[in-house]
């Protein structure tokens, strides 16, 4: 604050930039305090004051009725129209412009291929397919920067998706996405190779664990246990067969836990069961007998 600007204030600037709704933008405020917008800008750069980024300006600016006329009158005017229009019509007129234009489109996007798509792409190569769960425990990355990537891919032909039921999450009954290669992925994945940046990425993922298919099955598989078919588990790879009854007396957990995690291990099939007669019950009614099965005693369980 100064003599000649007693308005031009730490709180002043604080509460006009973020407390008022719609808040006030650098012009308004160098309206308000009779500086100019430079001046603004270095008072705020000088004490610490954040700015807004160029999309959270555009929603405040749509927030002002007056400054959302002043857009809408801007851009209805009709030599504004006009110009666009003779601009668009004027380009793709021109056979040649047009053919430039598409060319150099096609080749950005054949182009680019970054690093995380490219390992993608080569551990969908190198397996039958993965849902996004599998990508992530073999990619080391946030699962929106990976969703992301395949989307990417999807929109330019390079990744095929298609809704699965997937036996490896906790909710062993969800439809998700899952992902393969498609020939023009193999083809553009075989022309990355060529490039020094990419060499040591692929020679690193060749000698990655994707090559043994089942392992790397078996691994995501073990991954999703929850902590009580995990107890589950160990209990039959000593047992071999159990009924439910006698995991109650095994375990001290609740029947409707024990249920529904012997039907997640069933679905994802590290169980089977078939209906026996159960001697351990009063009225010997057929119950469900539960095995494990040849996948269940590759599992190793922590």
């Amino acid at each position: 604050m100064t003599e000649k600007y007693p308005l031009l204030t730490v709180e002043n600037i604080k509460y006009w930039y973020w407390e008022c709704n719609p808040a006030y933008s650098v012009i308004d405020i160098a309206k308000v305090t009779g500086v100019n917008q430079a001046t603004i800008y270095g008072f705020m750069e000088r004490k610490g004051i954040p700015r807004r980024s160029r999309s959270d300006a555009n929603i405040n600016r749509f927030k002002c009725e007056h400054k959302m006329e002043a857009f809408v009158r801007q851009r209805n005017t009709p030599k504004l129209k006009e110009n666009q229009s003779n601009l668009a019509i004027g380009y793709w007129s021109d056979p040649s412009k047009r053919k430039k234009m598409m060319n150099g489109f096609t080749n950005y996007i054949e182009n680019v291929l970054g690093v995380l798509q490219a390992q993608i792409l080569y551990l969908l190569k190198n397996s039958e397919g993965m849902f996004l769960s599998d990508l992530i425990k073999n990619i080391k990355k946030d699962k929106n920067i990976l969703d992301r990537s395949l989307r990417s891919l999807h929109q330019r032909g390079l990744v095929a998706r298609q809704k699965q039921i997937n036996h490896n999450t906790r909710n062993s009954n969800a439809l998700q996405y899952h992902y393969s290669i498609t020939d023009e992925g193999v083809v553009l994945l075989n022309e990355k190779k060529k490039e020094p940046k990419f060499k040591s990425l692929l020679k690193h993922l060749e000698d990655f664990t994707v090559k043994n298919k089942s392992a790397l099955k078996n691994n995501s598989i073990s991954v999703y246990l929850g902590k009580n078919q995990k107890i589950i588990l160990r209990l039959f790879q000593d047992k071999h067969s159990l009924f439910l009854t006698d995991l109650k007396e095994l375990t001290s957990l609740d029947r409707v836990v024990l249920d529904k995690s012997l039907k997640g291990l069933f679905t994802r099939g590290i169980l089977s069961r078939k209906k026996e007669l159960n001697h351990n019950s009063s009225n010997h009614p057929k119950h469900f007998k539960y095995r494990i099965t040849e996948l269940g005693k590759k599992i190793k369980v922590e």
